[in-house]
């Protein structure tokens, strides 16, 4: 995973990074990748934005593991410039969907025209994007027990209701050390994934939880562990 290892070291040298545009070392399986145009939208200027579903599971196994909902070209390198793809794994409604294509255009935008970094473009897609999610009507939490492992209870959860009502950055996973909207030693990972892909949250979680429990390690070091250890289980 040589250039997984080059965007991680460029992204903490420079917290508010906007890509490290090298996509001619991004070898794509487009089989595997299978993307599909979703619509085309119009940007402040006129011009014509693509947006394509995506295979997310493929991206996190070979590329980026962070790589959840969507992105666009100003971010992500192995993304084309002028593109924005959507996980269409990790979208579950219509209401999710809008709220995610919301916040990247918007990002991307920000990042092309107001040549903003990606910190400051993305706190304002949030901020949108909160707004845009406050307007969902109430309803039931969806969470249950799925199995518990080193005394930590996991949970799948209903992710579209976590964004609308308690955090608007929940993707995929989460646990207690990182958030205390999540009650002591629970895991909680969206009802979205296959078993195989589950299997990953709950390696990623579980590595990272040791990490820090055990040896003290900072958010960075033990969440790059965590992700090699995904990795490993993957053959990359």
């Amino acid at each position: 995973m040589k250039y997984l290892k080059e965007f991680l070291q460029f992204r903490d040298q420079d917290p508010e990074y906007t890509q490290l545009y090298d996509k001619d070392n991004w070898e794509i399986d487009l089989e595997k990748l299978d993307k599909k145009l979703y619509k085309k939208i119009k940007d402040i200027k006129g011009n014509i934005i693509p947006v394509y579903f995506v295979c997310g599971q493929y991206i996190r196994e070979n590329f980026f593991w962070d790589y959840v909902e969507g992105g666009h070209g100003y971010v992500y390198s192995f993304i084309p410039r002028n593109e924005i793809w959507l996980d269409r794994d990790n979208i579950k409604n219509k209401h999710d969907l809008n709220a995610i294509l919301l916040h990247e255009f918007k990002e991307y935008q920000n990042m092309k025209y107001n040549h903003m970094t990606y910190i400051q473009a993305h706190n304002i897609s949030n901020k949108l994007e909160k707004k845009f999610r406050a307007k969902n009507p109430d309803k039931t939490f969806f969470k249950k027990f799925y199995k518990e492992i080193d005394g930590y209870k996991i949970f799948l959860v209903d992710g579209v209701y976590v964004r609308d009502k308690i955090d608007i950055a929940f993707v995929n996973s989460d646990d207690f050390f990182n958030n205390n909207h999540i009650p002591e030693n629970e895991i909680w990972i969206e009802d979205i994934f296959s078993e195989d892909e589950l299997q990953d949250y709950v390696i990623y979680e579980t590595t990272y939880l040791r990490m820090r429990r055990d040896y003290g390690m900072n958010y960075h070091i033990a969440d790059e562990y965590a992700e090699n250890e995904v990795y490993k289980k993957s053959g990359n």
